[in-house]
């Protein structure tokens, strides 16, 4: 369920990610909007890695403040370089997963996973060379419980915007069109795309753009991509298939 397009690099460990209490003035806090989805203690089988040592009673557990804490870590997460969090339906089975990092390579990367089975849910901590795994852990209720548009209402739903929109077939003609959310149905121009039926849902917030990108796919449709800058204004639309790209639209800046 990862939001390829939108991969960037996380070597900015210093900034301050996600909003959390020093968003600066006009910009989205939203550390505030996608922490609740994930936040909880997530504990089960846990063990350390590479020693496959057992963690007897441990547990990964990330506040809603965004402090991060498991057997030798402490860390604040809210300085996550990028948030990614996933939503799947299949043969109406609920997937979920999330991922926050650091930094890729020297992490810490927190990564959740609920398949929707029993006992599948787990969750893995990454630093450096160590890793703590916890199998059958908690299960992500408030991630599985309602689609990603709706947790991500304050900035996916809003006032009607303009777009530049090209033209797949020629390439070159740019047109006005209107954009806009509202109760799960997105308009773009002429088309409509009911957001209740997207089988996968993506959010990914990076921090070196301060950018929020919302992804979903409708049974037999593109895969949608809507990114919105730090302040929660809609910036770029692309749609692609795995042969084309089917949308191209930016904000006339």
């Amino acid at each position: 369920m990862a939001l390829a397009a939108c991969g960037r690099s996380e070597s900015q460990a210093d900034r301050t990610a996600a909003g959390g209490a020093s968003a600066s003035k006009g910009q989205l806090d939203y550390w505030s909007m996608l922490a609740p989805l994930v936040a909880g203690s997530h504990g089960g089988h846990c063990t350390r890695l590479p020693a496959s040592e057992p963690l007897r009673g441990a547990a990964i557990t990330l506040g809603q403040d965004g402090r991060l804490t498991a057997p030798g870590i402490d860390v604040d997460m809210r300085r996550a370089q990028m948030i990614q969090l996933g939503r799947e339906v299949r043969d109406g089975a609920v997937q979920v997963s999330a991922m926050l990092s650091i930094d890729a390579a020297d992490g810490p990367v927190l990564s959740l996973v609920d398949e929707g089975t029993p006992d599948g849910a787990a969750a893995t901590l990454m630093r450096n060379a160590s890793q703590i795994s916890c199998a059958r852990g908690s299960p992500l209720e408030k991630l599985r419980g309602q689609p990603l548009y709706k947790a991500a209402a304050p900035v996916i739903e809003g006032t009607a915007r303009t777009l530049k929109c090209g033209s797949m077939k020629t390439r070159m003609a740019w047109t006005d069109t209107e954009f806009k959310v509202a109760d799960g149905i997105l308009t773009l121009g002429a088309e409509t795309f009911d957001l209740r039926r997207a089988d996968r849902e993506t959010l990914m917030f990076t921090a070196e753009e301060n950018q929020l990108a919302y992804s979903f796919s409708l049974p037999g449709g593109p895969l949608m991509y809507v990114f919105y800058d730090g302040a929660g204004r809609v910036r770029s639309v692309e749609g692609r298939t795995e042969h084309e790209t089917t949308h191209a639209c930016h904000i006339d800046a």
